[in-house]
């Protein structure tokens, strides 16, 4: 088996005969490539560019001859990430990612994904903690947790603006200097700050408190930031070879750049979605991955389908799901319920671990068909029969399979659901790369918590009378 391998296929989306439920027609398919595929090529004439310019990250760090949008920007970051990362381990220190959103989902599903356990031959000496919730119960718990005199730390705003980032952070240093006894010099080695260089509070703070910066220019927005800094410094912690992540992310890239609508996940994948949401009245994308360890790429890609193309009354509702848990307490809902979801399975066809179902249960009549079997099998047979009953429901469903969990295969993967993204930004006339709802409940955030100026009374005084 190749294991450098993401197999996408649709069959399970489309109608065998009669029409039954949401399934689609593949002539509904085939109506739309051609709509699909120029979307796709204006991207590709638009990379570089504005928004556009985060497709060139997996370039931009000198070990490639093309010349990105990015200048010299990331000339000397992975050199770098890489001394921060081999200095943490050796430390077996203790890692803490702040952020929050965009600039957390990427490193959690790069770490969940791929951080080593015994499983995969050797275990992280670091310790990971990503704490992209202000509940301040589970800060405080963290904090009693943290051994202080093995904390690092990398704190991710690209605006340097993100309240609870700030927040988190101002406590987490805060403890670091009244409880850690490290030297000053030593607490500064131990802070990163991943933020735009060139403007912003938090750039300036680090400048003059002597932190390390990482860049995020403004250009890169924070969902689509896997593949900056605020992803790979976490994921050179957790020991996931970054080299062969990005590699996977290029060739990802390049494929999706070229190849016809019949060979290309990234447009099969697009035209699933927007037929569903113009033609098919589908309004809800069940995220269902078939491995614990990809659980968080469905947390990562809801926040890319809502906050990118969520607008202008359009839009998919994500729902997260994970099997074979939720076989238990959704499939009913989706076999049996309104014909309105997607399916999309992420699954794994070679994992870490074989495990024998024990051969005694032979001696049960009751229980052979499971003798001699292992729980790979099981875990197969669970998911196919998932499929299968979606389908003969006309409940469509589509599958991402990775050979095996490798850094290749997630930079491929998640390269091949970021640009789905951008297609359907094009298709549905929507600009993928703002998120005016998310702000806009922000600044009703910062004025509830007192932040002075005219803009700000205003919000108070809407706010006060909603709540009389």
């Amino acid at each position: 088996m190749n294991t450098k391998q993401v197999d996408f296929s649709l069959r399970l989306a489309l109608q065998d005969g009669e029409p039954c439920g949401a399934l689609f027609a593949k002539e509904e398919i085939a109506g739309v490539a051609e709509n699909v595929t120029e979307a796709r090529d204006r991207i590709e004439r638009g990379r570089g560019k504005g928004p556009l310019a985060f497709l060139e990250l997996p370039y931009s760090y000198g070990s490639s001859d093309r010349r990105t949008a990015f200048g010299d920007t990331f000339s000397q970051t992975l050199g770098t990430i890489h001394e921060a990362a081999n200095r943490i381990r050796a430390a077996r220190g203790q890692f803490v990612h702040v952020g929050i959103g965009g600039s957390a989902l990427g490193a959690i599903t790069l770490v969940t994904a791929l951080g080593v356990t015994k499983s995969m031959g050797y275990e992280c000496p670091a310790e990971i903690h990503v704490p992209d919730n202000v509940d301040p119960d589970w800060i405080g718990e963290l904090l009693h947790r943290l051994d202080l005199t093995r904390v690092y730390a990398n704190v991710v705003s690209k605006s340097g603006d993100t309240t609870e980032t700030i927040a988190t952070f101002a406590l987490l240093l805060e403890v670091m200097r009244e409880k850690s006894n490290l030297s000053p010099a030593e607490l500064r080695r131990r802070i990163f700050v991943t933020t735009n260089p060139e403007e912003g509070a938090l750039a300036e703070l680090a400048r003059s408190e002597g932190f390390t910066i990482l860049p995020l220019p403004d250009a890169i927005h924070g969902r689509f930031s896997v593949f900056s800094p605020m992803g790979l410094l976490a994921a050179a912690v957790a020991g996931i070879d970054v080299g062969e992540l990005l590699e996977g992310a290029r060739v990802a890239d390049e494929r999706t750049a070229r190849a016809p609508f019949g060979d290309n996940p990234s447009l099969q994948f697009a035209a699933l979605h927007y037929v569903g949401l113009t033609q098919k009245g589908i309004s809800n994308l069940i995220l269902l991955p078939y491995s614990n360890r990809l659980r968080t790429v469905g947390d990562w890609y809801s926040q890319l389908v809502a906050e990118s193309l969520g607008k202008q009354g359009q839009g998919m509702t994500p729902v997260k799901a994970l099997g074979v848990t939720d076989q238990h307490s959704q499939l009913q809902l989706y076999i049996d319920g309104p014909k309105d979801k997607l399916v999309v399975v992420f699954s794994v066809a070679r994992h870490a671990e074989t495990l024998r179902i024990p051969n005694s249960l032979a001696s049960n009549s009751a229980y052979t068909y499971l003798a001699y079997k292992t729980f790979n099998d099981l875990f197969k047979a669970e998911r196919e029969a998932t499929e299968v009953s979606l389908h003969l429901h006309g409940v469509p469903n589509c599958r991402f399979e990775l050979a095996e969990l490798s850094p290749f295969n997630m930079g491929y993967l998640l390269t091949v659901l970021e640009k789905t993204v951008c297609i359907l930004g094009e298709l549905l006339s929507v600009n993928a790369f703002d998120q005016p709802g998310v702000e806009e409940s922000k600044e009703y955030a910062r004025a509830m918590l007192g932040k002075s100026g005219e803009q700000y009374d205003q919000l108070r005084e809407i706010v006060a009378k909603l709540s009389k």
